[in-house]
């Protein structure tokens, strides 16, 4: 279903249908959040899931589309 839902994002962007949000976000912050999100799914398995991020890392972007983005890249 999660491939489904990006694969609709991604339609309705690229017809328009959807506006970006341009903003300063915290790319740490986001990481972080993502990660909470899938270090039980990963522990049940025995995976070791580390994020060191050496800071602040600010980026101007749509926080929900970099989420999106990151969670996408941790489940691969």
């Amino acid at each position: 279903l999660d491939v489904i839902s990006d694969i609709l994002d991604m339609s309705s962007l690229e017809a328009g249908r959807v506006r970006l949000e341009r903003r300063q976000v915290s790319l740490s912050e986001v990481i972080e959040e993502e990660t909470n999100g899938l270090r039980q799914t990963a522990a049940a398995r025995n995976i070791a899931l580390e994020i060191d991020t050496a800071g602040p890392l600010n980026v101007i972007g749509d926080r929900k589309a970099f989420g999106q983005m990151i969670g996408g890249l941790l489940c691969n």
